[in-house]
């Protein structure tokens, strides 16, 4: 034992356990680095989170806060020692019922604080029990099933049910449930170290502009145990990269241009010699004048921040004469809106580990939403050939958007080039604060023309979106933003321009909803202010402008197939009303108003971009079918629903169907999990591999047997005649196929249609299919404090099909969940661009007593192109929820709000300022 070590003994999951530590050590580093146990999860090692909640002699308590030697002589119970697979606790199996489970980062915490209450045996009103879970945060779920599951525990009235089969429309269980409620998915931190791994720790400038001088690292090099330190003079293929333009270097060569951009990379033998060695390199820095606002970038003589200047993206969309239409219009109205950066706030910190392989290639292993975009990053910078590097995603604590950029594997596998050694990176949750991407900053102007009907006769809107130091998918956003910012309105004459500028300001990169909350924020806002103007009720209103079948986009898009949004209104609008009938009349000095949205989302890439879904089905040798497809799992419910499909084509079982992603060797290219695309357009490829498959295998037993393949099936003990008999079992049918010379392996390829828009006007086929939703918010407003309390929020969503109704649900209450933040909390706030919210202590995300009752809407208008009629959800319905809120706000307070997130001192303030 070293000096500064201390022993510890203490009981874990009922076993006796000897420990020696430094006596800096938490107890979550014991038990994750000493004694394997990673179910407890590092989230923001401040004990805000919950992730790494343990039960200490029967107490939960988040191991983060816990020095380790106060453990001496306790019990302590992680989540791997209250149940396992088969054998579940009665707060793991509710969870599972549920679907109170999504990424399962959090999980393993909301298990552990769970299984406190029940033992404990408290219980109270739902109120109660949210106020209990607030000391965990989820980001996924929006809450509701795990109130819902708790609940149930805690009062005993949980019952046993057979779980749903896996088939289209059932509210099956996830495939991945147990082993997340279990603490058994491994994410990248939890992985083994391999022998002679390295530990990697960046070098970030803190100047938010600046010229780099000069670098010096030998201070940093005489620290034991310190092998390199790497720099941009180490990069041996590319320097820059970027996902629509190649603008951001791997490391800072001569140009800081946000506080805190990766400068150098330690490597040391140990993570406490890589923090010490680059505590000791030395950055000589001259500040530059700092451009901190997107109007400051585009002022003339301002600095620039690029070679080609601060305006990277200025996109265009006209439609008829939108100037001429205000002006001959008998209502004109102006006004501007903005929204703030938002950060994504996935519990899992930027990870990755890096191996190198015996043929001197490389194997990463890391969050990631698209392994083959990271490929195509790590062979351009590396100098590498695709075939050099392969890429699997591991299991992955959230993305949101965020995980479409790629972070620490870039420099963990430059140093792997290097050293020919493994190395690992793990962020803090400060480095994912400062350094990953946030949701742009936009300020939107919108004037529009009314006639006396309420009939909107044209629309002028003018965007301008913070892109930061880098563009990463500036371009794309911007597009995203071009063809909604006009919203579910049929307008004929329309002007849209989308700029987004560069900045000091961090980056901005993709967020749930790609630039369609930022307009959906101001447009629903401007229609409920024009309804107001001309005298319309906001609901009558949006139906005298409202899209539907047979009408035009913005873009000139005639809408078919499936428009579910008439539905979604009336659905919405009625179950508002039956919830608020059924409440009491608020205090005098509260008021209470009600809000609607209609928003429509197009699902896709859009624009014309390769956008194809690839799977292959095959057979195995054991009998049982396995699917490959390279989109990725992070928690919206793929690997379920893709099964489901799969059962539902094959005639099989769920438990027969296995399925494999995200491994850039492995599986074929399916896109990215973003655009809410997955379930349409790879969802649609495995039900025509399945399909493909199903054909094959009754075709060859049909030929053997001399049967008409009409009168054969596929089910659970194999192939079955028309009588039901069993003609061949799979493992006999596999060995048949075999010795035929017969491929058991078939792959289908399906791709989404859209068309490339005119650069010039912006017209074209931007999307397809559109979901289309309306939400319905009631709130309520303290007027002594400012406080806004949503007490109800109704999200009808037109979902195409709904290939698992529980999964849906899910997404639903987590989407708008998240889109409260938005609208109520959430604000990453930098002070002339130096970072402010670095923790969750300082950014505020919606914790469990904070979220409202929300009724999810599931409209089934289905989508012919679609698996099973189905569309997507996943980004839609954060999309709703900003304006919703906003609308309701200004009915309850007769005020106006135009910039998010709404505050209290906000409320206090307009009231004042209101007569």
């Amino acid at each position: 034992m070293s000096r500064g070590d201390v022993e510890i003994h203490l009981q874990v999951n009922g076993q006796p356990r000897r420990v020696t530590a430094p006596v800096t050590a938490r107890l979550l580093d014991v038990l994750r680095d000493d004694l394997g146990l990673t179910g407890a999860k590092e989230g923001c090692s401040m004990g805000e989170c919950g992730a790494c909640a343990v039960l200490v002699d029967g107490t939960a308590v988040n191991a983060c806060l816990v020095p380790a030697f106060q453990a001496e002589g306790t019990a302590v119970t992680t989540v791997e020692g209250i149940g396992r697979p088969g054998a579940l606790s009665p707060v793991q199996e509710a969870f599972v019922r549920h679907g109170a489970v999504q990424c399962g980062y959090c999980t393993p915490g909301f298990v552990v604080t769970g299984t406190a209450m029940l033992q404990e045996g408290s219980c109270g009103d739902r109120q109660a029990l949210a106020e209990r879970l607030s000391g965990n945060i989820c980001r996924c779920t929006g809450y509701r099933q795990l109130l819902a599951a708790m609940d149930e525990v805690l009062t005993g009235d949980a019952a046993v049910v057979e779980a749903p089969p896996l088939r289209v429309g059932e509210c099956a269980r996830r495939v991945d449930a147990e082993d997340k409620v279990a603490g058994l998915c491994e994410f990248t931190a939890d992985l083994p170290l391999p022998e002679g791994c390295l530990h990697g720790v960046t070098v970030r400038a803190e100047r938010v502009h600046a010229r780099l001088e000069a670098i010096d690292v030998s201070e940093a090099l005489a620290v034991p145990g310190v092998v390199r330190v790497l720099t941009a003079a180490d990069v041996p293929g590319e320097l820059h990269y970027g996902n629509a333009i190649a603008d951001q270097p791997v490391l800072v060569s001569d140009h800081v241009r946000f506080w805190g951009e990766a400068v150098a990379v330690v490597l040391a033998e140990t993570l406490a010699a890589a923090r010490a060695g680059a505590a000791l390199v030395e950055l000589t820095l001259t500040d530059l004048p700092p451009v901190t606002g997107p109007e400051a970038a585009l002022a003339e003589g301002a600095p620039q921040l690029h070679p080609d200047g601060n305006l990277p993206v200025h996109q265009r969309l006209r439609k008829g004469d939108a100037a001429a239409a205000i002006e001959g219009a008998a209502h004109v109205l102006e006004r501007t809106y903005r929204t703030p950066a938002q950060e994504h706030l996935y519990l899992e910190p930027e990870a990755a580990l890096v191996v190198p392989r015996e043929d001197g290639g490389l194997i990463v292993r890391a969050p990631s939403q698209n392994v083959f975009f990271d490929r195509h990053h790590l062979c351009k910078t590396l100098g590498l050939d695709r075939k050099e590097v392969r890429v699997i995603q591991q299991h992955t604590g959230a993305a949101f958007g965020g995980r479409e950029d790629i972070y620490a594997q870039i420099h963990a596998a430059l140093g792997v080039v290097l050293t020919g050694r493994p190395v690992r990176i793990v962020w803090t949750r400060e480095e994912t604060q400062v350094a990953s991407t946030k949701r742009h900053p936009a300020t939107m102007t919108y004037r529009a023309g009314v006639d006396e009907r309420g009939r909107i006769q044209g629309l002028e809107i003018s965007a301008l979106f913070d892109t930061g130091a880098y563009s990463s998918w500036a371009p794309n956003i911007a597009r995203k933003a071009l063809v909604h910012a006009a919203g579910t309105y049929a307008v004929d004459d329309i002007s849209v321009d989308v700029r987004m500028a560069y900045t000091n300001n961090g980056i901005s990169g993709a967020f749930r909803g790609f630039g369609a909350p930022q307009v959906a924020f101001a447009v629903e806002s401007f229609v409920d202010e024009l309804a107001e103007r001309v005298g319309m009720d906001p609901v009558a209103f949006r139906r005298a402008n409202h899209l539907g079948i047979g009408k035009t986009t913005a873009t000139g898009q005639e809408i078919t197939g499936s428009c579910g949004l008439q539905a979604c209104v009336e659905q919405a609008v009625a179950r508002a009303e039956q919830l608020a009938a059924q409440r009491p009349p608020p205090p005098p000095h509260v008021d209470r108003g009600r809000g609607i949205s209609t928003v429509f989302y197009g699902i896709g890439y859009g624009n014309g971009i390769r956008d194809i879904g690839s799977a292959v089905l095959e057979l195995l040798e054991d009998g049982s079918f396995r699917i490959r497809c390279g989109a990725i799992e992070y928690g919206q419910g793929l690997l379920t629903v893709f099964t489901q499909i799969a059962v539902e084509e094959l005639g099989v079982r769920g438990h027969q169907v296995s399925i494999w992603t995200g491994d850039s060797q492995e599986t074929p290219d399916s896109g990215s999990s973003v655009a809410s695309r997955q379930t349409y357009v790879s969802g649609e490829a495995v039900r025509q591999a399945a399909v493909r498959l199903r054909e094959t295998l009754l075709g060859f037993v049909a030929e053997q047997w001399g049967l008409d393949v009409g009168s054969l099936r596929l089910g659970e003990p194999g192939v079955l005649d028309g009588e039901g008999e069993v003609l061949c079992s799979y493992p006999e049918l596999y060995r048949a196929c075999t010795e035929a010379g017969i491929r058991l392996r078939r792959q289908a390829r399906n791709r989404a249609h859209s068309t490339k828009l005119d650069l010039g006007d912006g017209q074209g086929d931007a999307y397809w299919p559109y979901a289309f939703a309306a939400h319905v918010v009631d709130v309520e407003v303290d007027r002594r404090d400012g406080r806004v309390r949503v007490i109800s929020l109704v999200a009808a969503h037109d979902v195409g099909r709904a290939i698992n109704p529980l999964l849906v649900e899910g997404q639903v209450t987590g989407g708008a969940t998240q889109g409260l933040g938005f609208a109520l909390h959430e604000d990453h706030r930098l002070d002339e661009g130096v970072p402010v919210t670095l923790n969750m202590n300082t950014y505020r995300v919606p914790g469990a007593g904070d979220v409202p009752e929300i009724t999810p809407i599931l409209v089934e208008d289905p989508e012919p192109t679609g698996p099973f009629g189905a569309k997507g959800v996943g980004e839609p319905v954060l999309v709703a929820v900003p304006p919703a809120v906003a609308n309701a706000v200004a009915a309850a307070t007769g005020c106006r709000f135009r910039r998010l997130p709404i505050r209290p001192e906000d409320v206090l303030a307009a009231q004042e300022r209101s007569p």
